[in-house]
């Protein structure tokens, strides 16, 4: 059978245990709709997911973990997405819903997933059936792009606008949380310098930075990826992919679904793009990191006095306090 992968909270423990691979691709949602096989022709490595809807770093690191003890991993493409960042500052698997019975080592409560009826009456004929059909892609694990409405009508009917900018965040607020997340991913890369690590931030439309500027927070958003940027590239084994500043994406509301959430064709180029040492996106070390985040407060100064306004002039916006 064809792996059939489509329930992340049910499934990326089991893979990571039972499945033979030697790289690993973290993420959100902004993740789930990378193509593995994809992945498996431009790096040379055979990965799979651990996949998490937030993408809280405490838990990706806890999926990390559980890949580094059962399998020789040598390569790992993390998704580092601006809100982990700050909270929250723990794992969140056993408050979520999460089947922990079936990732903790205790046998003997597994059988409340072995003799389940939704199981064995609805999930494994799935699997089955998917698994034998044409149709079906098994490299795009736990993907949700089919039939999602990607344009710039449904971007912004699903993007209320906060009516006020709020006074502006103190950049270092994000405080104990930040530094704990920070930790966390740290002591990762320090206990495993035999393996690559690539961190790369995700293309968030026009509409996330003008949330974050209305909302307060656009200054310590930026300093949190400036800071986590900085200390992870200190080590030998990271590099960093900053793909916030690909203007003609993010200015392209028809490729997005909502204010973050974009096409699976932006995750193949991704790929490509973490795939080649000389892409424009690129950090290679601390010293890279002042001139990407110069780009970026370009980009935003030319949202903020011409593509913002433009929406603003033909109505675009419907505004909400919530």
């Amino acid at each position: 059978m064809r792996p059939v992968l489509t329930e992340k909270e049910y499934q990326v423990d089991g893979t990571l245990k039972n499945f033979a691979y030697d790289a690993l691709l973290l993420g959100s949602s902004h993740s789930d709709n990378f193509d593995l096989a994809q992945a498996d022709a431009l790096f040379g490595k055979t990965f799979v997911k651990g996949a998490r809807s937030w993408g809280n770093f405490h838990d990706l690191c806890a999926y990390a973990d559980t890949a580094f003890a059962t399998r020789a991993v040598s390569l790992v493409l993390f998704n580092a997405d601006a809100a982990p960042l700050r909270n929250p500052e723990t794992e969140t698997l056993s408050d979520s819903g999460f089947p922990l019975y079936l990732t903790d080592n205790n046998p003997f409560n597994d059988i409340r997933y072995l003799l389940n009826k939704d199981v064995l009456l609805r999930r494994i004929p799935y699997a089955i059936a998917q698994s034998s059909s044409p149709l079906f892609d098994a490299s795009r694990s736990y993907s949700w792009h089919a039939g999602k409405d990607f344009s710039r009508a449904a971007v912004l009917q699903n993007y209320p606008r906060h009516p006020r900018i709020e006074e502006t965040a103190d950049p270092a607020s994000g405080g104990e949380a930040f530094e704990r997340n920070c930790a966390r991913v740290i002591a990762l890369v320090e206990a495993h310098p035999e393996a690559e690590f690539i961190f790369f931030f995700p293309p968030v439309s026009m509409l996330f930075w003008d949330s974050a500027h209305r909302a307060g927070t656009l200054e310590q958003t930026l300093y949190e990826e400036e800071t986590f940027l900085t200390r992870i590239l200190a080590y030998d084994n990271v590099s960093a992919y900053y793909f916030c500043t690909d203007e003609a994406l993010i200015t392209n509301l028809d490729r997005y679904m909502d204010f973050t959430h974009y096409d699976e064709r932006v995750n193949d180029d991704m790929l490509k793009e973490m795939a080649d040492p000389a892409s424009v996106f690129r950090l290679q070390s601390p010293e890279d990191v002042p001139l990407h985040m110069k780009n970026m407060r370009a980009l935003l100064d030319r949202l903020f006095t011409h593509d913002l306004p433009a929406l603003e002039e033909e109505g675009a916006f419907h505004y909400s306090d919530g």
